[in-house]
């Protein structure tokens, strides 16, 4: 089970390097990779706060594979959202970056022995 100091460094990192790789075109709208990265790496832990990591089968439905294609589907649509108001581009920024906090965490859960369930319980 990856710790919290490892679900820290993975967000961090991909965060930056995807926000960084971006063409400048696509730039606008988006956080700058530094603080995307600290957003992301703040909320690392989130789906061990929804579902603690209190013994080893704690991954259940909000650690699951249904759980990540709705999240998935959250951040896909948040990042077609066409805002009006300074509001709405605060809400929208925050739902991609609080959804690729979560995604990178079950990400980093999946590449373990016990990996992610299809449903939970």
């Amino acid at each position: 089970m990856p710790s919290a100091a490892t679900h820290r460094i993975v967000n961090f990192t991909a965060t930056a390097a995807y926000l960084a790789s971006r063409p400048k075109e696509q730039q606008k709208g988006i956080a700058h990779p530094l603080v995307g990265a600290a957003a992301t790496t703040v909320l690392a832990s989130l789906p061990d706060a929804i579902e603690p990591a209190i013994h080893p089968h704690h991954r259940q439905f909000f650690h699951s594979i249904a759980f990540v294609g709705m999240v998935g589907f959250g951040i896909y649509k948040a990042y077609h959202w066409q805002t009006e108001t300074p509001a709405q581009k605060w809400a929208r920024m925050a739902l991609i970056v609080c959804g690729s906090a979560y995604l990178l965490h079950l990400a980093a859960d999946f590449t373990t022995a016990r990996s992610l369930p299809l449903l939970g319980k």
